[in-house]
């Protein structure tokens, strides 16, 4: 192996390293913050490309999970997140 060879091998390394340490460090803060990022209605329908009554429709079906303030919808960016993951995986779309 050349020198130039093990520098770009330890440049390699390291870059994956750091990467890896700044990942463990901030990921639970990424989680943390998109659990409390919530969305309105047309906030969330917007999201998921789809109209505020077939969202309406949904909830009304118990199909994705919201929660309410006053009478006022508001759905949680991982639950949305999670409805996606689960609709891909039956439909076998991505």
């Amino acid at each position: 192996m050349s020198t130039s060879d093990f520098i770009e091998s330890l440049k390699a390394e390291v870059s994956e390293d750091v990467f890896q340490r700044l990942m463990d460090k901030f990921e639970p803060l990424i989680v943390q913050r998109l659990k409390h990022n919530s969305f309105t209605t047309q906030e969330a329908a917007s999201y998921l490309n789809c109209s505020d009554r077939m969202l309406q429709l949904m909830c009304k079906r118990g199909e994705i999970k919201f929660y309410k303030i006053g009478t006022d919808y508001r759905f949680r960016q991982t639950a949305l997140d999670e409805w996606i993951t689960t609709q891909e995986q039956c439909t076998g779309t991505v």
